[in-house]
């Protein structure tokens, strides 16, 4: 019985990337026989085994990756001609440490709760109340496990009346306990500020209700502040559907400065240019970044959500390592394209999320 580890030709973008998952790595470059016992092995039992690589020189006992690159890798079980098991992975083999192509491609996590509110009489003069559900509860203790679990900073909207409301209820133990474990999650992330009430920004500035949109992001910002770490955000905007030209201009007055669309969102603006902002621009790449204009001939960057990772995030996961692999490969292979390009990866970034904006597995 052998472990056979066999690389193939690097992809240079997502698209071949796809190709490999699709059709396979095609013919290896090199591979690498190691003679191991695996039979009698507990299958619980880890093994480890190290590959010895090279660059300038081929030899049988190591593996020849001669250029800076993601390449596609198998790794095999074999018995006589027989293959009996095989993953399919990439690794990346770095540039030189002094080479100016190492620069990085900058990335970014974002989320949202998205459980529909259910709120009392709501007037100009009262914000009214939300009623907290189990399925609401159980959302926010989600999201807390996903920050927990996140080894990166996450940007993370929440509706601030939730908040609100689990503070300051009646026999709000539950509700004490959920936020004192959503703060604690939140340490080190970016908490995005938003209106106390779900009021779209849109409807606001169409109906000449500029004033009330700003005091209640006022008061969202206040609320919200009970479970950030550090002050919430307003020059990020997560947006789901695309705001009107109205609208877009208010959220720039109020701060904006990046506009993140959900693809669904994006291609909104395409159908929307007589009363909605415009972009400079169709996004082809997961790292593009377009000028966005609103009312008044103003401009916000907008990103979109990377469609392949929000897929991905999208899946039930039966096997969420090589899903993360799969990601992670997608990140590092747009990182390469622009290299390939003449580009500097520093200045581009990529948004992460769901297709939704709501929160992942």
């Amino acid at each position: 019985t052998a472990l056979v580890v066999a690389a193939y030709a690097p992809v240079g973008n997502r698209a071949a990337v796809d190709a490999v998952l699709l059709a396979g790595p095609g013919r290896a470059i090199d591979t690498v026989t190691v003679p191991t016992g695996f039979v009698g092995s507990s299958e619980l039992a880890d093994l480890v085994v190290a590959i010895a690589t090279e660059s300038e020189r081929r030899t049988t006992g190591a593996l020849n990756l001669p250029a800076q690159g993601v390449y596609p890798l198998t790794v095999s079980i074999t018995r006589g001609d027989e293959v009996i098991g095989e993953l399919l992975t990439f690794v990346h083999r770095l540039p030189a440490v002094d080479d100016t192509t190492s620069r990085p491609l900058h990335v970014a996590v974002a989320m949202s709760t998205s459980t529909d509110v259910t709120l009392d009489d709501v007037t100009m003069a009262s914000t009214g109340e939300v009623r907290i559900d189990e399925a609401m509860i159980a959302e926010l203790d989600s999201l807390a496990a996903v920050l927990d679990q996140s080894p990166v900073p996450v940007a993370t909207r929440v509706l601030p009346a939730v908040i609100d409301t689990l503070a300051g209820g009646p026999g709000s133990e539950t509700g004490v306990a959920v936020l004192d474990s959503l703060r604690a999650a939140l340490v080190g992330d970016d908490v995005l500020a938003g209106p106390v009430l779900p009021l779209d920004p849109s409807a606001a500035a169409d109906a000449g209700q500029q004033g009330l949109y700003s005091q209640w992001l006022r008061t969202g910002e206040d609320v919200l502040a009970a479970v950030a770490s550090s002050s919430p955000q307003r020059t990020v905007v997560l947006l789901d559907r695309a705001p009107s030209a109205a609208g877009g201009a208010l959220l720039r007055e109020l701060g904006a400065r990046l506009f993140v669309f959900t693809a669904k969102a994006y291609e909104q603006l395409g159908t929307t240019t007589s009363t909605g902002p415009t972009a400079s621009t169709v996004i082809t790449d997961a790292s593009g970044v377009v000028d966005i204009t609103v009312a008044g001939g103003a401009t916000v960057p907008g990103v979109v959500v990377d469609p392949r990772i929000a897929t991905l995030l999208g899946q039930s996961a039966t096997d969420p390592t090589q899903r993360a692999v799969i990601a992670a490969t997608y990140l590092l292979a747009e990182r390469e394209r622009l290299v390939a390009a003449g580009d500097d990866p520093s200045r581009h970034g990529v948004v992460i999320a769901t297709a939704d904006l709501g929160l992942p597995n």
